[in-house]
């Protein structure tokens, strides 16, 4: 379906019911291809010039019960997409990876992934030429009691947490290298919603972020300083347009 094979070897460690993933298209440039255009398509990533991916890869809480955990891979596509992003040639099989390049909003949710499964994920990011806007969320939602329960093994309790950090930490990075080479431009930490998580996300992320090339909302969101400026001076344009009643005209 998308042109990736899976690796399905450790899913017993991981136990995950089930993963989500949605695409959306721009409606703006939505086109609808012709059924023989769709026949030649091989994978769902080729079905459609998608510019939206969002992908929930359940909980990885499971796996932390078992010895030296971090060896094992969750069955997920960016495992598979994360390894291979900079092979060359590129293999036949995943022939669906030049559509990555389309995206221009990805979020990524999963509950207490490993950093080094993170650092695939943002391998795969990498490929996401035109990407504009990234929310990651790596923590469960607050009062989640499903995770409470699975949190009763025989796991060291401070293991996913340390991996959360390390996983921003690794997040970080990423978004202020495409930050300065790349399109992006919004960044969005889902997890400062959680209070405790804040405390231990903010010296991470602000100090890898700058504040001379990234604004911050308080709230988690990053949003590079160019195109505040942008928005800020075109408001201020159209304000003081407003003042000389000249905004019909400009219009």
């Amino acid at each position: 379906m998308t042109g990736a094979q899976i690796f399905e070897g450790h899913s017993w460690a991981f136990q995950a019911p089930l993963q989500i993933l949605q695409l959306e298209q721009d409606t703006r440039s939505f086109d609808p291809p012709p059924l023989s255009h769709l026949g030649k398509r091989s994978t769902l990533l080729e079905a459609r010039s998608w510019s939206s991916l969002l992908f929930n890869e359940s909980s990885s809480l499971k796996a932390y019960n078992h010895y030296e955990y971090f060896l094992f891979q969750v069955p997920s596509l960016f495992n598979t997409w994360g390894s291979l992003a900079y092979v060359r040639p590129r293999p036949q099989k995943l022939t669906s990876l030049p559509a990555l390049s389309n995206l221009t909003s990805f979020r990524y949710t999963a509950v207490f992934p490993f950093y080094n499964h993170v650092k695939l994920v943002l391998n795969a990011v990498e490929l996401m030429e035109n990407l504009r806007s990234l929310s990651v969320q790596l923590a469960p939602c607050e009062g989640d009691k499903a995770t409470e329960l699975e949190q009763r093994g025989s796991m060291d309790p401070s293991d996913p947490w340390m991996e959360i950090a390390t996983g921003y930490s690794l997040i970080g990075h990423s978004v202020s290298d495409l930050g300065s080479r790349g399109s992006l431009v919004e960044f969005c930490a889902c997890d400062y919603a959680f209070d405790p998580l804040r405390t231990e996300l903010s010296p991470i992320l602000e100090d890898i972020l700058d504040d001379s090339t990234w604004a911050h909302d308080g709230q988690g969101t990053w949003t590079k300083k160019s195109i505040c400026s942008a928005a800020y001076y075109d408001a201020g344009f159209q304000n003081a347009l407003g003042k000389l009643g000249l905004c019909n005209q400009a219009s």
